[in-house]
């Protein structure tokens, strides 16, 4: 065999296993990218129903100090306290 030959396989099989690994890490990068967008995605739905649940809490106790309102002075302060937690976290728009 000519000498040329060796150099040609030896330089052939150092590109295909370069191309290999790239392949290789190109799967696996595609596939974490695909992993993290789909727990961001459930992510999200868990802290929407989070928020959901906690504005259902506020706006009952908001609704129930605002009728009748508070005849005592801790009362009002609790009645201002739910519904700024109202407004602060924007119940209203939901």
């Amino acid at each position: 065999m000519p000498g040329w030959y060796s150099w040609l396989v030896v330089v052939g099989l150092t590109v295909a296993s370069m191309g290999a690994a790239l392949a290789v890490n190109i799967t696996l990068t595609n596939r974490a990218i695909a992993a993290e967008r789909a727990a961001r995605l459930a992510n999200e739905q868990q802290s929407a129903q989070a928020r959901h649940a906690t504005c259902l809490v506020v706006i009952a106790q908001d609704d129930a100090f605002t009728n009748p309102p508070p005849a005592t002075p801790a009362g009002r302060k609790a009645a201002k306290a739910w519904h700024y937690l109202r407004t602060t976290l924007r119940c209203d728009q939901q």
